[in-house]
């Protein structure tokens, strides 16, 4: 996975309810595994495409849905 550094204001990530040190661990079908992967999938999305994330906060696994 990879873990979020930040989180920008306003941005798709703060609407999905992604916070400062999730672990994003899957992208819609996609597993994130590096921040190579993560930076090819975001270029599988555009504007407006809506996919579940996986992620990692502390020991728990949640799901959301982010709208790019």
């Amino acid at each position: 996975g990879v873990r979020l550094d930040g989180v920008s204001e306003g941005k798709a990530a703060q609407k999905a309810g992604l916070k400062t040190g999730d672990i994003i661990l899957q992208l819609g079908d996609f597993p994130v595994s590096s921040m190579e992967s993560y930076m090819q999938l975001l270029g599988k999305f555009k504007k407006g495409d809506q996919v579940k994330v996986k992620i990692k906060r502390e020991q728990n696994i949640l799901e959301a849905t982010i709208q790019f």
